[in-house]
């Protein structure tokens, strides 16, 4: 694995904060209905395992949708 620089390091070091838009990026997109008629999003199990892994590392996680 090649080591990340340390002048990107340095700069990932500030990062406090991860905003992310839920629908199409945390999603395929796709719309699935429930029998009352609800939205339901489906995730990616890798997905939480990243948002986990910066949380552990102190960066808070956000999310939009709507």
């Amino acid at each position: 694995m090649r080591r990340i620089p340390a002048k990107i390091r340095d700069k990932a070091r500030k990062i406090k904060l991860l905003l992310l838009d839920v629908d199409g990026v945390l999603t395929d997109g796709g719309i699935v209905m429930d029998i009352r008629g609800e939205e339901i999003k489906r995730f990616d199990v890798r997905d939480e395992h990243g948002i986990r892994m910066l949380q552990r590392a102190g960066i808070r996680a956000a999310f939009i949708t709507g």
